[in-house]
């Protein structure tokens, strides 16, 4: 449970790769690749050339996210495709409310006639 950005930067920088990707998805549970590198494109932090601004930017984005994921009210976060799997991520446009449902149904829709292909 990190309480605090001088928290999370500790366990940052115990991990000696250079890949901030690799830091976050092997130092948290819960970060994938794709949210994070979701997270990096969203914010323009660069995975191998960062500094402590961009890491306290990171911080604020997670944490952000986290606090803000209320399954009854989707305006708060979005879900984008990403290669051949799904990320979630902060919501900071006025999309429609209506996508994040979009999505849900048609990834149900898929699922349920992936079957049916075979």
């Amino acid at each position: 449970n990190i309480s605090n950005f001088n928290e999370f930067l500790e366990i940052l920088n115990s991990n000696e790769e250079s890949s901030l990707i690799y830091k976050l998805t092997n130092s948290f549970i819960g970060f994938s690749a794709p949210s994070v590198i979701k997270a990096l494109e969203i914010l323009n932090i660069s995975d191998k050339n960062y500094n402590v601004d961009n890491l306290e930017k990171i911080y604020n984005y997670f944490k952000n996210l986290i606090k803000n994921i209320d399954l009854c009210n989707s305006s708060n976060y979005s879900i984008d495709n990403f290669d051949k799997d799904y990320t979630i991520f902060l919501n900071t446009s006025e999309e429609n409310n209506i996508k994040i449902n979009s999505f849900i149904d048609k990834y149900y829709y898929e699922k349920e006639e992936e079957p049916k292909k075979r």
